[in-house]
């Protein structure tokens, strides 16, 4: 599925939004800000991993988000997830289980995709 700019918009505002620093008492007040420390935080944390060169930077970023980092809330239960995926037009109001489950085997690989999109955008 294609994204529209409105639901791109969206996504990248709630990704942004769940940026907290707060936890390393760190401020953060700017879009770039946030992605800037996002950025360095994960880098800091996976460094070796990514050292290793064996899998992609996007990769490495999922494996990371599915540890539930502290400096990214994004959604993480499965009814939440398919919850905010009805709010980004992205399952219908009614959703076969084939397509919630679709929703939630791509969920981490699509929030690495889009997180470090945003950050390349954004970090410069």
């Amino acid at each position: 599925m294609r994204l529209t700019k409105d639901q791109n918009k969206t996504i990248d505002q709630y990704i942004i939004g769940c940026v907290d620093s707060n936890a390393y008492d760190v401020e953060t007040t700017t879009d770039a800000e946030k992605l800037s420390f996002l950025f360095q935080t994960f880098k800091r944390e996976k460094q070796w991993h990514i050292d290793q060169n064996r899998e992609s930077l996007v990769n490495i970023f999922k494996d990371w988000l599915q540890g539930l980092p502290t400096v990214l809330t994004i959604e993480f239960e499965n009814y939440k997830i398919l919850r905010l995926a009805k709010t980004w037009g992205s399952l219908p109001e009614k959703p076969t289980e084939k397509q919630e489950d679709k929703i939630l085997e791509n969920y981490w690989g699509f929030m690495a995709y889009k997180t470090m999109q945003l950050i390349k955008k954004g970090a410069k």
